[in-house]
């Protein structure tokens, strides 16, 4: 049996892949943190629908079950996995044999699992940006710091580095913001333009420092500037999914009138090539890329929503309780800029 877990770059999926000798009967698995699956063509077969169940009262966050209905020795589960919690999936894989047995495997999703390791830009580009600081000091040694930043984050070696100071470089592939963590015997820094990432970081380290009963000296230093930066960042891929939700729900409306029409005579040149291109494409496919965008869109809301409470929190002021009301209220308008982002995250919309 093998079974290995990728990150797709690309479309910033999580991949389970598992090769067998033997065909498979049933594949389970349970998740400590929500996962939501994506269709893949990766595997030998066509399962059936994955069942996947409402999150049960306990830890497990996910359920679901994989059945076959040919033979199949081959399955690539991928799914997207939000930032800010981590936990282990378990996979539960049973052979078609004679004697009932199952195999169980563990995958580690670490909190900020959509960092990869970057060397793309030097120190100097990295010190140039408007960075927001987290600093840890206790009685903690090297080793200790070293294996609570592989509880956050992906790309990490298990061995504890062998100098005095180690410094790694992280990028977030889904928005573009960086991570630098810096740590020594008894001290630990983290930069990043996105004080959501050090939130998660402040989280999962105290967390682990409170079970080990270690005594942590946590300080802030706030960036002003990296708000304006963050929402430039953010901009672009924000503006590009609410295009495509706008484009497709005014898609969706132009095939409801043209069944109803039986006709495309009411329908402008444009429009006309419009429901020509998407007729190509086939109503499957339209309706999985819309889901995709939609999820994708939602996460981004989420994750603007998330940095709004933990930049309030960083800066010592309430966050107003209607922000997600006002953020909704911003996604109903027909243009958004990026200088809309940055004020409502100031408070000045």
């Amino acid at each position: 049996m093998n079974v290995k877990h990728v990150f797709n770059e690309r479309d910033c999926t999580q991949s389970i892949k598992i090769e067998a000798a033997t065909p498979f009967d049933v594949v389970a698995l349970n998740s400590e943190v929500p996962l939501e699956f994506v269709d893949t063509l990766e595997s030998d077969a066509k399962e059936q629908p994955m069942i996947n169940l409402c999150p049960p009262k306990g830890k497990y966050s996910t359920i679901a079950t994989f059945r076959f209905e040919d033979v199949a020795s081959r399955l690539e589960i991928r799914f997207k996995s939000n930032e800010g919690k981590q936990g282990l999936v378990h996979i539960y894989i049973i052979p078609k044999v004679a004697l009932q047995l199952c195999e169980c495997h563990t995958v580690e999703m670490k909190a900020l699992c959509l960092h990869q390791a970057d060397n793309s830009m030097t120190p100097k580009e990295y010190s140039e940006r408007p960075l927001n600081k987290l600093s840890v000091a206790g009685s903690f040694s090297m080793q200790e710091m070293h294996q609570w930043i592989r509880m956050c984050l992906p790309d990490v070696s298990s061995r504890s580095p062998q100098k005095e100071v180690e410094t790694l470089y992280f990028r977030n592939v889904f928005i573009g913001s960086c991570l630098v963590v810096t740590y020594c015997n008894g001290e630990g820094t983290f930069h990043s333009e996105s004080i959501a990432t050090l939130a998660v970081v402040r989280d999962v380290i105290t967390q682990s420092a409170t079970q080990e009963k270690q005594r942590l000296d946590i300080s802030f230093e706030v960036n002003e500037d990296s708000v304006p930066f963050f929402c430039n960042l953010v901009y672009p891929k924000f503006q590009e999914l609410i295009y495509v939700s706008k484009q497709s729900t005014f898609i969706e409306a132009l095939h409801e009138i043209r069944m109803q029409e039986q006709s495309l005579d009411c329908f402008t040149e444009g429009q006309k090539a419009m429901i020509a291109r998407t007729e190509r494409e086939g109503t499957k496919e339209r309706s999985d890329d819309a889901s995709k965008k939609t999820f994708e869109l939602q996460n981004l809301t989420a994750l603007l929503k998330q940095y709004y409470v933990d930049w309030h929190k960083f800066i010592g002021i309430t966050a107003r309780k209607q922000h997600g009301a006002i953020l909704s209220e911003l996604l109903k308008r027909r243009e958004i800029t990026a200088n809309d982002l940055v004020l409502y995250f100031t408070d000045a919309v």
